[in-house]
């Protein structure tokens, strides 16, 4: 298991072995010694959206010993005759490293903290900002040494890992293309985290010309609307599903929203939100889609009351972000539920996927990553 987070000046690396019966390391081995010949976690970073040619690799072995080198990998495969290098870090914790190992034998398990600077990037605080990498775990033991079993997150298609096309982007949800999908649901109260939202599935796909996105709304007792509103009417005031889309990896200040209700009615919007929090006194505003379905849009909603459940199965031109196929980019989305009924409107409880802390869903460090693979 990888976790992985940051702070202003830090990478913040945790790395957890489990079904570890073996252990196996030399003791004899320091810092940037060949630990990899045993049995090691390993950390292949990289600052950017690039198939890189040089990156940082980290190991660490049960024993607490690490190795730590950028590598020069030009072709990027680390190819027969082409060049393939290490720059070693030499003292890496007065550089800032830091690393604590334990080992829990009777669970069979063991555990490396690790902290990277992120000067060693160029940079400070990584919000926003897209890297790829690669984790690794080898396997062996005294009665199979030197031959490993070779463990990986992303699957480099040899026993290499030095393949750097296979390093990856760790997003919150990877979507495929049509007729594959990527479901995931929420159901946590915004802001109070209160755990009794009814739940709510989101699931999606692309073609080269669309993105497809249904929500299915469960627990539904009131299905509630105004049906006088029509398209872009307020709908937002009753019950709806939501989606913020933006095309890009930074926190956005522009992006679309889309709404729809258990009338089949949908809300279309740009959103131009330049404080990215909807901060009082600046500006906020919403540009209109005003004919959705003569640019492509689509729109099914079934309502099943026996059930308690209504399903919207959405189509968004892709065009609409000035792209067609999106595989290979890195989307910020957030997802909302608003719900309540006859007895309880104008109140509202609010539900969602990323929390944004506040009872403001137009909070966009909040966005979740989404990579479409």
């Amino acid at each position: 298991m990888v976790d992985v987070c940051y702070t202003n000046k830090d990478l913040n690396l945790v790395f957890t072995a489990y079904g570890e019966t073996n252990y196996y390391f030399n003791g004899t081995q320091t810092t940037n010694g060949d630990i990899w010949e045993y049995e090691v976690m390993e950390a292949f970073i990289y600052k950017g959206k690039d198939d890189p040619q040089t990156y940082l690799e980290y190991e660490v072995n049960p024993n607490n010993v690490t190795y730590n080198a950028f590598v020069y990998n030009p072709s990027r495969v680390r190819a027969t005759g082409a060049p393939f290098d290490h720059a070693f870090i030499t003292d890496p914790f007065a550089d800032g490293f830091k690393v604590d190992t334990k080992l829990d034998k009777a669970k069979g398990t063991w555990t490396t903290r690790s902290t990277i600077p992120l000067a060693l990037f160029n940079g400070e605080n990584p919000c926003g900002t897209t890297w790829r990498m690669n984790f690794f775990r080898t396997i062996t033991s005294p009665d199979t040494y030197p031959n490993q079993q070779l463990c990986g997150w992303r699957n480099t298609g040899a026993a290499n890992f030095h393949i750097t096309p296979a390093f990856d982007t760790a997003a919150d949800v990877e979507v495929p293309a049509c007729p594959s999908t990527a479901t995931f649901t929420f159901n946590i109260g915004i802001p109070d985290l209160n755990p009794r939202c009814p739940l709510t599935e989101v699931s999606m796909c692309y073609t080269d010309t669309q993105l497809n996105l249904d929500f299915t709304a469960y627990n539904e007792t009131s299905f509630y609307f105004d049906p006088s509103q029509g398209i872009n009417g307020d709908i937002w005031e009753y019950e709806v599903v939501e989606a913020f889309l933006y095309k890009g990896t930074n926190d956005p200040q522009t992006y679309f929203e889309f709404e729809a209700n258990a009338n089949n009615v949908t809300y279309n919007a740009f959103v131009y939100n330049p404080s990215r929090i909807r901060a009082t006194d600046a500006p906020f505003d919403h540009a209109f889609i005003l004919d959705p379905f003569g640019d492509g849009f689509s729109v099914n909603t079934d309502v099943d009351k026996t059930n308690e459940m209504w399903t919207s199965s959405n189509v968004i031109p892709l065009a609409l972000f000035n792209g067609e196929s999106p595989k290979g980019t890195t989307w910020r989305m957030n997802f909302f539920r608003t719900v309540t009924s006859p007895r309880t409107y104008p109140q509202q409880q609010l539900c969602g996927w990323k929390n944004t802390n506040a009872a403001n869903f137009h909070i966009t460090s909040a966005f979740g990553t989404v990579a479409f693979i």
